[in-house]
């Protein structure tokens, strides 16, 4: 179990990025086991060969990134416009949309208004009292007022 450790933080031992006590463990650990000095060993000579290395980029790479974020950047901007365009086109949908039914709504509260004078006056004439609106102009809700046929009373000769 020491070994896996000792090995999972010999990296973190070569950078000194371990604290001292961590440091020490390993220290006298690698005096007592031989597979992980060897091991300390080979991440050494990695590391060696890493810094040795060009870390220069080559410039087709740089190219090809290049390209690749102007693409993305571009393919962003398009994706902008295109949210933009089909909210544009929803709103003004809505808005037309609008502008067609208003008209209509407005013709079929005025035949409806007119349905219901009739009945208001028959209302006011059974009840016999002051005139209360059937519908309420606001809100347009109809009162309805149910009266049997037995109650109604005509004058005579108006059968």
């Amino acid at each position: 179990m020491e070994c896996d450790w000792v090995k999972n933080n010999l990296s973190g031992f070569l950078d000194e990025e371990l604290a001292e006590d961590d440091r020490k463990v390993i220290r006298n650990h690698l005096l007592q086991c031989r597979d992980c000095e060897e091991e300390l060993v080979g991440i050494r000579r990695l590391k060696e060969i890493l810094g040795t290395m060009k870390r220069e980029v080559p410039e087709e790479v740089r190219r090809s990134v290049r390209l690749n974020l102007e693409a993305l950047r571009f393919g962003l901007i398009v994706s902008h416009i295109r949210e933009f365009v089909l909210i544009v086109a929803a709103t003004l949908g809505v808005l037309l949309l609008l502008l067609f039914l208003l008209p209509r709504y407005q013709a079929t509260r005025e035949i409806a208004i007119r349905f219901i004078e009739p009945y208001e006056n028959l209302h006011r004439s059974l009840s016999g009292q002051q005139f209360e609106p059937a519908y309420n102009h606001r809100l347009f809700e109809i009162n309805t007022v149910d009266y049997p046929v037995s109650r109604i009373n005509l004058p005579p000769g108006k059968d």
